[in-house]
């Protein structure tokens, strides 16, 4: 009896953490990989335990009404939309946007500078992050409350070490 009454205790603990279905993980992969195939770099796999932890980052941001990116260990990409959902695609894609930010010669990011100190620089990182060669596993949730929703992949190993080449 004490056996049954511990599985009962966990069983709701087992829909926490990931919770992308399947044919949202697949438009994650395939979105991610277009653009390393596109480099000739291997694709990237799933994993659940970034999936996991992914969401428990998205799931604090959301409760907490903040937009931050975590301290783990991960590579990490983050994206907030208000008023619509967005799809695994957009969410990919948008972050992507960055490339042309992206000198393919240096494989860093293109010095653009204006007048003023902070615009000195545009930014690329999400790019890099998903273009980073070394990087071979991804993982990825999103949290809903209300009208926003906040999506979060994380990425081992990570990428984007200053110095170091994206590929």
């Amino acid at each position: 009896m004490q056996n049954l009454l511990l599985i009962l205790l966990y069983v709701p603990l087992i829909g926490l953490g990931q919770n992308l279905d399947n044919q949202e993980i697949s438009e994650i992969l395939t979105t991610h990989n277009e653009y390393r195939i596109d480099l000739e770099l291997p694709e990237l796999l799933w994993s659940k335990k970034l999936a996991n932890s992914s969401k428990k980052w998205a799931d604090k941001l959301i409760s907490r009404d903040i937009f931050e990116h975590s301290n783990t260990m991960y590579g990490e990409n983050i994206f907030i939309i208000i008023g619509r959902d967005a799809s695994p695609s957009e969410v990919v894609t948008d972050w992507a946007s960055e490339k042309e930010y992206f000198n393919y010669k240096t494989r860093k990011c293109i010095q653009n500078c204006c007048d003023y100190v902070d615009c000195c620089q545009h930014e690329c990182g999400h790019y890099t992050q998903i273009i980073w060669r070394e990087t071979k596993e991804v993982g990825c949730a999103v949290s809903k409350l209300g009208n926003k929703q906040i999506w979060v992949c994380q990425y081992n190993p990570p990428g984007n070490y200053h110095g170091e080449k994206t590929y």
